[in-house]
């Protein structure tokens, strides 16, 4: 008994050269592809995911910028500057201008305005809007 089947006359391929087809090779192929597939779409959802998460730490950061309001105690002679923010104020650097020129300390600030409150004190009141 031969495992090869008969020769038929109308036959295009002969027996010998005609292959089966392999149903499990099939289907490592498609299951490969489908993983190859799944693992496309992670890579996607994570880029994603790091993108929103990216433009959420910007809107989180934003909630939390100091909010500096700057205005005068005529009461104490002083300058007040208030923090209205949620998050903290980190003050680098200020520069005071009397008069129009910059002074760098508060010994010459406090004397210029001190001067400046003499003027002031002998000209009439205008009401402010």
């Amino acid at each position: 008994m031969s495992s090869v089947p008969p020769i038929e006359p109308n036959d295009p391929v002969p027996p010998r050269l005609r292959r089966e087809i392999r149903w499990d090779a099939v289907a490592a192929i498609i299951a490969s592809l489908v993983g190859f597939l799944a693992l496309i779409v992670a890579g996607y959802t994570a880029y994603i995911e790091r993108y929103i998460a990216d433009i959420q730490t910007r809107q989180v950061q934003a909630q939390v910028w100091p909010w500096l309001v700057a205005g005068n105690n005529d009461n104490e002679r002083s300058i007040e500057i208030l923090n209205k923010g949620v998050g903290p104020a980190i003050v680098r650097s200020a520069q005071v201008f009397v008069d129009g020129s910059r002074n760098r300390t508060g010994n010459t600030c406090l004397r210029l305005l001190a001067r400046s409150r003499m003027s002031i004190r002998n000209r009439p009141s205008t009401p402010m809007c």
